[in-house]
């Protein structure tokens, strides 16, 4: 995850990439990722005029000259690694390799929390710092408890809750597995030492674990819409600057 990347040079970052050529639409990944956010700082702060939003050459030349008007270093973008998880973990349960599946699960629903609360804390001016203090500070059930509650004024239904942490525990109890010598005879630390109660708790999950991280993403940014709803406008303009050439809706993510 990358939050805070400060672009100093932000008239010089958007000329490399040609942003100010009406034959030229900037389509890379960087691009795609830090425009949004610059959009939002903006219109947070008045400095767009509502009644341009479809004006492309206003929304650049605004895009362009956001150092002078808010500052380079509240421009931030953040990477969405859990995607790969998923697809990998989808690939290990194909070959049966659940354990592993239950790993890469586990780890995008921490990447979803931690990406969607350092989004949040940072549009509400908490350093870096805290924010890595936070998170970082934080067990997932107090993520999708009460620390929820406060950023993201939001609870979740008590049945997807139980989802989330089965899968957690699990994933801890593989992980933080620790082998310990048993004799055959010892059925008890036989049983304490494998992987076999582990395996049996995977056997009763009764629900399709690689559909929970896209679902708690869908509840997260459909709440933040909710918390922020000039998002909307966001959507809006850069569908604007991007002359459809590139489409941006509610299951765009920044």
């Amino acid at each position: 995850m990358i939050i805070g990347q400060a672009i100093t040079e932000i008239e010089e970052f958007f000329k490399e990439r040609e942003i100010e050529h009406e034959e030229n639409v900037f389509i890379d990944l960087i691009t795609q990722s830090i425009l949004p956010n610059i959009l939002i700082q903006l219109i947070m702060n008045n400095k767009i005029d509502k009644t341009k939003i479809h004006d492309r050459n206003y929304l650049i030349s605004k895009a362009t000259n956001f150092q002078k008007e808010i500052g380079g270093h509240n421009i931030f973008y953040i990477v969405e690694p859990h995607k790969e998880f998923i697809d990998a973990a989808n690939e290990a349960i194909k070959a049966n390799k659940y354990r592993l599946g239950i790993i890469l699960i586990a780890t995008a629903i921490e990447n979803i929390l931690n990406m969607e609360y350092s989004f949040l804390l940072r549009l509400r001016n908490f350093s870096n710092n805290d924010i890595y203090e936070i998170i970082r500070g934080t067990p997932i059930p107090a993520k999708i408890g009460w620390l929820m509650k406060l950023v993201f004024g939001m609870e979740l239904e008590e049945d997807f809750k139980k989802k989330l942490i089965k899968i957690t525990e699990i994933r801890n109890a593989i992980i933080h597995y620790k082998a310990r010598p048993f004799t055959l005879n010892d059925e008890g630390d036989k049983n304490s030492c494998s992987f076999d109660d582990i395996n049996e708790k995977i056997k009763m999950i009764d629900f399709d674990i690689l559909s929970i991280p896209e679902e708690l993403d869908k509840k997260l940014i459909a709440q933040k819409y909710i918390l922020y709803p000039d998002l909307n406008l966001v959507i809006e303009m850069m569908n604007s600057i991007y002359k459809g050439k590139v489409k941006f809706g509610h299951d765009y993510n920044y």
